[in-house]
């Protein structure tokens, strides 16, 4: 399969695969374009998963794919310079279910080049950068660094750096904010954070109870936005954590030198408890570990990381505390009869 056909009919082959009408040739060349590496194989998975969902719901509006199409491609015009631009043009008089088909292959398309997540541009002219599995680091128009954490989302507003630079997050960020008179606003789940040149982290995750935001340099003000007098000035090396529920602001010392280990891929510990371990791990790393038995849960682990699997920081704390680790499904059981 050459560059030329993957790159501009692999859809069409794939459309035909799952209609049920391809050839012994077509099957073929999909086999072998899966072969070529595990990217195709996650691209096959997503647009079979589009296919069945179609089939689960009747489209009952005709569809515009020259309209679809023209959207589509002027969203992702801003990252041609990184990326190439696959370039199919739909025939303009074909049945509603090939016009389904091909936008199904857009949406994929959109997959493909967005990898770690995807960036748009809606009709209001706002940015929105989303991460999926990812970590993702976005630069502004005012050189601001943005890194965000898996399943993120960042808002830049239309206006952005005219009077302000204001952007809105769901989720988990690290800032890198270029100094400037005109302010840098975050804004997230009734919090207002706003800077003027600083770097500091915002957890925002819809998952938790609380927003947490952490300084790494120079100061910022973190207000309630439905209660201005709710209010607390941050500076470097100190945290703020609001309560969505009560809605209470407070401030205090941050003590977690592996805050920023998502982003740093470095992991420091020093004498901690085996339970804050797995608790640091589970978040940084995605995953489902738990303590079987609770006489090892307070052994106390003195150890250092930079940028290791899951699976090697494991085995060191396997032979350092002189415990055992098994998989069970999803699950990472520790256990073991004490230290």
């Amino acid at each position: 399969m050459n560059e030329k056909f993957e790159h501009s009919e692999i859809f069409d082959f794939l459309n035909r695969y799952f209609a049920g009408e391809a050839s012994k040739a077509d099957i073929d060349q999909i086999k072998s374009w899966l072969k070529k590496n595990k990217e195709n194989q996650k691209i096959f998975d997503q647009y079979k998963s589009l296919w069945e969902n179609l089939e689960k719901y009747r489209i009952n509006q005709i569809v515009d794919v020259d309209k679809e199409w023209k959207i589509f491609k002027s969203e992702i015009d801003t990252k041609k310079a990184d990326k190439k631009i696959i370039d199919f043009k739909p025939r303009k008089k074909v049945s509603l279910f090939a016009k389904v088909s091909r936008i199904a292959a857009i949406i994929i398309l959109f997959i493909m080049l967005g990898g770690i997540g995807y960036y748009l541009v809606n009709q209001s002219g706002k940015e929105k950068y989303i991460t999926k599995s990812e970590t993702r680091e976005v630069a502004l128009p005012d050189q601001s660094k943005i890194t965000l954490n898996r399943d993120s989302k960042i808002i830049v507003s239309k206006n952005f750096n005219q009077e302000k630079r204001e952007v809105k997050l769901v989720g988990e960020a690290y800032f890198e904010v270029e100094p400037d008179e005109k302010p840098f606003i975050v804004k997230t789940s009734g919090i207002k954070i706003e800077v003027l040149g600083t770097s500091f982290l915002v957890n925002s995750n819809k998952s938790e109870d609380t927003i947490e935001i952490i300084v790494n340099s120079g100061k910022v003000a973190v207000t309630q936005i439905s209660n201005r007098q709710n209010k607390v000035i941050l500076q470097s090396g100190e945290k703020a954590l609001f309560k969505k529920k009560v809605k209470e602001l407070k401030k205090s010392k941050n003590a977690d030198v592996n805050f920023l280990s998502w982003k740093t891929k470095k992991l420091i510990f020093k004498n901690d408890k085996l339970s804050k371990v797995v608790k640091t791990l589970n978040k940084i790393h995605q995953a489902n570990i738990q303590i079987q038995d609770e006489k090892i849960k307070n052994c106390k682990l003195t150890a250092s990381f930079v940028d290791q699997s899951l699976e090697s920081i494991l085995k060191v704390i396997e032979n350092t505390l002189d415990i055992k680790v098994e998989k069970q499904g999803d699950k990472i059981i520790l256990k073991g009869e004490g230290c």
